[in-house]
């Protein structure tokens, strides 16, 4: 993807995020309608994706805010997550997790974090959405956001 249509791109997602981590700058939670709608996009097989789609980029920055959001606020938050997240692809689980701890990580908690967060996970691998990949467990992914809000 060309440069223009990068930071055209980065823009636009910017605009469409409620915002960055509610913890941190007083944005609103996403709506469980809204989340419901953006796992269901990810797990459905008519159109597909690819990983530099705005579309797919949106439903991973939405879904990775909610993820980082509720790995420091309650446990039943990262249930219903869990719940979302079943039956994603590998590939879509990790740009959501890593996404997530990245998010998390960079302490910024802005929503134009969470965007350059979701485009360097999404965007730096050359893979499919088809690609198979070892991405652990949700235990694992859990257990290692969990450890980074002492760094918050």
């Amino acid at each position: 993807i060309e440069e223009e249509d990068k930071k055209s791109l980065v823009f636009s997602l910017i605009q469409s995020i409620s915002g960055g981590l509610p913890s941190l700058d007083s944005s609103r939670r996403d709506p469980s309608s809204v989340l419901d709608s953006f796992s269901l996009s990810l797990k459905k097989r008519d159109k597909e994706l690819s990983r530099n789609d705005y579309v797919y980029l949106l439903a991973i920055a939405v879904l990775s805010r909610n993820l980082a959001s509720s790995s420091q606020r309650c446990d039943c938050g990262l249930q219903a997550m869990k719940n979302r997240l079943s039956g994603v692809s590998s590939i879509v689980f990790y740009d959501i997790t890593q996404a997530a701890e990245k998010f998390l990580r960079s302490g910024v908690g802005t929503k134009d974090s969470l965007i350059s967060c979701v485009i360097d996970i999404c965007m730096s691998s050359p893979k499919g959405l088809n690609s198979t990949l070892n991405t652990g467990s949700w235990d694992e992914a859990i257990t290692s956001l969990k450890s980074v809000k002492h760094t918050i």
